[in-house]
C-alpha cells in the first residue's frame, strides 16, 4: 500500500511525479502540490482511525482445524521467515542511517520512531511464530487430517 499511495495522490492532483536517474536505474521522485499540502494539513488535523492490521496467518489460525497441522505449520513458518527477512532489511537500512544520516537526516527523529515500531512488530511475529510452532506440535489431529 505504501508504494501505491503516491501514484494515487498523483492521479488526484495532490502530488507530482518525475523520473530521475539513480545509478543505473531510474526512480520516481514525488513532490507535493499546493492542493496536496492543504489536503495534508487538513488530514493531519483530524483524529486517526483505529489501526488495521492484515495478517493472513491469523485468519488461517481461525480455520486451522479444517486443514492439517502441517499446512498450518507451513503458514507459521512462512510468517516467521517473512518477519526475519524484513527485520534484517530494516537493520541494514538503520545502519545506513546511523552511518551517514541517510537521504533525510533532518527527519531522523521521525524515522527512528517508525523504525522502532516495525522492529518491534517483526520481533513480535517471530516470537509468536516460535510459540505457535511449539504449541501446534502438541495439538491433537485436526478434523480433516
Amino acid at each position: 500500500m505504501l508504494y501505491d499511495e503516491p501514484k494515487r495522490l498523483v492521479r488526484l492532483g495532490l502530488a507530482t511525479a518525475r523520473s530521475e536517474p539513480a545509478g543505473r536505474r531510474t526512480r520516481t521522485a514525488y513532490a507535493i502540490t499546493d492542493e496536496g499540502g492543504r489536503a495534508l494539513g487538513a488530514w493531519l488535523a483530524t483524529q486517526p482511525g483505529p489501526p488495521r492490521f492484515e495478517f493472513e496467518t491469523m485468519l488461517r489460525l481461525v480455520y486451522a482445524d479444517q486443514g492439517t497441522k502441517e499446512e498450518f505449520l507451513g503458514a507459521v513458518q512462512a510468517a516467521r521467515s517473512w518477519a526475519k527477512a524484513r527485520y534484517a532489511d530494516g537493520r541494514e537500512q538503520v545502519q545506513g542511517y546511523l552511518t551517514d544520516g541517510g537521504p533525510f537526516p533532518d527527519r531522523l527523529h521521525i524515522i527512528a520512531l517508525f523504525a522502532r515500531f516495525y522492529a518491534d512488530l517483526f520481533e513480535l511475529v517471530i516470537q509468536w511464530a516460535e510459540l505457535a510452532e511449539a504449541e501446534i506440535q502438541a495439538w491433537p489431529p485436526t478434523a480433516w487430517a
